[in-house]
């Protein structure tokens, strides 16, 4: 009998409707700052990820007239653009894309064999019904770096990372054929 008057009076003393809504406002903050760390890094990633896939096809974009073969004519930093313009248009901000590094080398001789069928070895085992023949093309190896200035959209991730990030692609390079076969 005494614990239940107790425990009534204590209900009486202490009112605990309001706790359940004061916990919460309390940790509500702390779980939006918990959750809003994520999304920035996740859209860093995003980006980076994007700027590595944009500089490799803008490579594969860039034709022989392109880097100074026969009949060229363009500007390779403009068809590098053009490509992440078409490509990530939609998912990155093609304005705040810069090249940070655009190297076309020399004409280099690039040697190499490949292998002609000869039907006088029809008898043979099929790998040994070919002639092997060295060869050689002329082509000129392409650098390419490209970044982005990145901006967080939430407080905490500009707090953490700056107002201002710069994001880099890895530099690739690529061989693009320029002329045939000179002996």
């Amino acid at each position: 009998m005494r614990v239940v008057l107790l425990l009534k009076f204590s209900k009486k003393i202490f009112n605990e409707k309001g706790q359940a809504l004061t916990e919460f406002a309390i940790i509500l903050p702390i779980i939006l700052l918990l959750l809003m760390l994520p999304f920035d890094y996740a859209r860093l990633i995003y980006t980076k990820m994007s700027l590595n896939s944009a500089a490799t096809e803008a490579l594969a974009t860039l034709k022989p007239s392109d880097v100074g073969g026969p009949g060229g004519s363009g500007s390779p930093s403009q068809v590098v653009l053009d490509s992440i313009n078409r490509s990530y248009g939609n998912s990155i901000d093609v304005g705040r894309v810069s090249i940070d590094r655009l190297d076309i080398s020399n004409e280099g001789k690039k040697e190499y064999t490949y292998y002609v069928y000869t039907s006088d070895k029809a008898h043979n085992p099929f790998d040994k019904q070919f002639d092997e023949r060295a060869s050689n093309y002329f082509c000129k190896t392409v650098s390419l770096k490209i970044s982005f200035d990145f901006q967080p959209v939430t407080f905490l991730g500009r707090q953490l990372m700056g107002r201002d990030v710069k994001v880099s692609s890895r530099e690739y390079s690529r061989d693009i054929y320029v002329e045939g076969y000179r002996p």
